[in-house]
């Protein structure tokens, strides 16, 4: 049947409200405004760390979160060593494989980190976990940077690589921390005298009057 001019109007009103009526209101979705759907709060993700004790749950969180912060509070939690051993070699962020590298027993895990490791602050942390005379020895000769040789150092019992460090290092600080430990009087008599830095010649000096006390 032909529409009648000027009906069309009051003829889609009509449709409409038999829609509603029926329940088939057509709805416009629209995305929900900023307010209406508040971001996660990684602050209160992290406080909740605090009462966490499921070892499965802080497993995920270890392994998984994206939040590094989160990670890291999880690995200080657990107890699956072979799980903290993955976490000290894998994980991306250097302050949660140091986490981890706290938290391990294995001594050849804790080894592989005070060597392998690209973050000097993480191997500062496996060598002052180290029992391995061998490993820091390699560490107090070898590592390229000078707080890993002086940690190395410090946990060093080896007398000729206590002397070889006080003698040969490039760092004085270095050859300080060596010079501290090192018992042969004769070698202190010489750098106190000889070595390049004040510092490194005090120490000498004042390790040698303890020595001969």
């Amino acid at each position: 049947m032909p529409i009648e001019s000027g009906a069309g109007p009051r003829w889609l009103a009509a449709a409409v409200l038999a829609l509603i009526i029926g329940g088939c209101t057509p709805v416009t979705l629209t995305k929900p405004s900023p307010a209406s759907t508040p971001a996660p709060a990684p602050v209160a993700h992290r406080s909740a760390m605090d009462t966490l004790i499921d070892q499965n749950q802080l497993t995920r969180l270890a392994m998984n979160d994206r939040d590094w912060q989160v990670r890291r509070a999880a690995v200080a939690k657990l107890t699956d060593q072979a799980v903290v051993a993955r976490v000290a070699v894998e994980d991306s962020n250097w302050a949660v494989r140091r986490a981890a590298v706290k938290k391990l027993t294995n001594e050849l895990m804790i080894a592989r980190a005070a060597v392998e490791d690209k973050n000097s602050d993480v191997r500062i942390a496996a060598v002052e976990k180290l029992t391995d005379q061998a490993v820091l020895a390699e560490a107090a000769m070898l590592d390229s940077n000078s707080d890993v040789r002086i940690a190395a150092v410090k946990k060093c019992t080896d007398q000729a690589v206590l002397a070889k460090a006080a003698v040969e290092d490039r760092d004085w600080q270095v050859r300080c921390s060596a010079v501290e430990k090192v018992t042969d009087q004769t070698l202190l008599s010489w750098l106190s005298a000889e070595d390049r830095n004040d510092n490194v010649r005090r120490a000498a000096g004042k390790r040698l009057t303890i020595l001969k006390q």
